[in-house]
């Protein structure tokens, strides 16, 4: 066999390769199951949940060590804790700016969906006094 039967039938089995693997893509895509209401309205609530949950824990730690942070003498331990302090800080002010930018994006998206223009939509702010207090 020559050098150009060779590459031909490379080029071929190539090309064959591609096409089997695109229509096995569409298969797998044809295949997929679309979110019904009811199954982002379950995460929804047990996302809800969790980040209630996570926040009564942060405040708890952050609690903790503002209570261990008075009695500690000064040295790499009280450093220690002030910068876990710092970071329990930072997360919980994330998590509020995460939320109130959730519930901006909500009135913006139903703003957005109820108007004509959209010029009043441009003139809305976000309010994100809570975060950042933190």
């Amino acid at each position: 066999m020559s050098y150009r039967n060779l590459r031909s039938a490379g080029l071929g089995l190539s090309l064959a390769l591609a096409l089997f693997s695109v229509a096995t893509a569409d298969a797998a895509e044809d295949e997929r199951r679309a979110l019904s209401l009811d199954d982002v309205s379950e995460e929804q609530v047990q996302n809800t949940a969790l980040r209630a949950e996570a926040e009564a824990k942060r405040r708890e730690a952050m609690d903790r060590l503002r209570a261990l942070l008075r009695d500690a003498d000064d040295g790499d331990r009280k450093a220690e804790m002030m910068l876990r302090l710092a970071d329990l800080y930072y997360q919980q002010g994330r998590a509020d700016y995460f939320e109130e930018m959730e519930t901006f994006q909500a009135a913006f998206d139903a703003c957005f969906n109820r108007s004509e223009t959209g010029d009043e939509c441009d003139k809305m702010q976000p309010d994100n006094k809570t975060s950042f207090d933190w």
